[in-house]
């Protein structure tokens, strides 16, 4: 089972095992801390990045192709049917409508 928590509740959490006398849990909980720093690299935090901005691209490509459909059928461009057409939440189907029409944040 994994789960996140931040820092400081691992500590205070550490610490109390570690005062109430469990020193087998407190050792099982520091080896994962230090497993956790091992596998957190830069190379890793690039590749998540990379990775996201990839990701990014495909579903404005996506949206920008469903839109520039309903431009040429002279359709209404509706965001909800966009976001379904595309495959992508509504949320980010109108950050890129908002774009492709010149009307976001950006600019």
């Amino acid at each position: 089972m994994r789960i996140a928590i931040k820092d400081e509740t691992f500590e205070k959490i550490y610490i109390a095992i570690k005062e109430s006398g469990d020193t087998e849990t407190a050792d099982i909980l520091e080896k994962a801390k230090e497993k956790y720093q091992e596998s957190n690299t830069e190379k890793k935090k690039d590749g998540a990045k990379k990775a996201a901005l990839i990701n990014a691209e495909k579903k404005k490509k996506k949206v920008r192709q469903v839109y520039e459909k309903y431009i040429l059928q002279n359709q209404k461009i509706n965001v909800s049917q966009i976001s379904q057409e595309a495959d992508v939440s509504y949320n980010t189907a109108k950050k890129y409508v908002l774009e492709l029409q010149g009307l976001s944040d950006k600019n």
